[in-house]
């Protein structure tokens, strides 16, 4: 007797939809709540999110969405899913520690105090300008951690759900 395809999605076409639309999600809050946003709300209509909502949901949906889309590229199992979580976790919270004031001024020149002649001094000015313009802000490091650890979360549920339901990815 032929079996009849399951119509249900697998994990990795799960996990790439809730990317995707993390990504969104991001996108939009990141035009719309916070102040100076493309498409940001007037300052009179009270529709703008907090400081640390507004502030600290790109860092989760950063993390979340390319954890995600990464364990996926490289084959989604519960070992891809540790290391691209923890992966993306250490780039986000190593790059909002970059903005932080005493290691900026400890590991990068000031930006102004060079120009780049080259790809590499150029990426080094690119660092350096994120380093000393940007603003260090714990709460977007807990963002970054809480969206590796909901990456992660969300991943192996999928897993789960494919291990009871006995769907494989084609």
């Amino acid at each position: 007797m032929m079996q009849r395809p399951s119509t249900q999605a697998g994990p990795a076409h799960l996990a790439t939809v809730a990317a995707l639309t993390a990504l969104l999600v991001g996108v939009t809050a990141y035009g719309t709540l916070r102040s100076g946003g493309a498409l940001a709300f007037p300052t009179g209509l009270g529709l703008g999110a907090s400081g640390a909502l507004a502030g600290s949901l790109p860092s989760f949906v950063h993390t979340f969405a390319f954890a995600l889309l990464s364990a996926v590229a490289v084959g989604l199992d519960r070992r891809a899913l540790v290391r691209c979580a923890g992966a993306w976790a250490l780039v986000g919270v190593a790059f909002e520690l970059l903005q932080h004031d005493r290691i900026a001024a400890a590991l990068l020149p000031h930006p102004a105090t060079f120009a780049p002649d080259g790809a590499t001094q150029a990426l080094a000015a690119l660092l350096a300008r994120h380093a000393h313009l940007g603003v260090f802000d714990v709460f977007d490091v807990v963002a970054t951690l809480l969206g590796a650890v909901a990456a992660w979360a969300f991943g192996a549920s999928a897993l789960a759900r494919r291990a009871r339901t006995g769907r494989v990815d084609r």
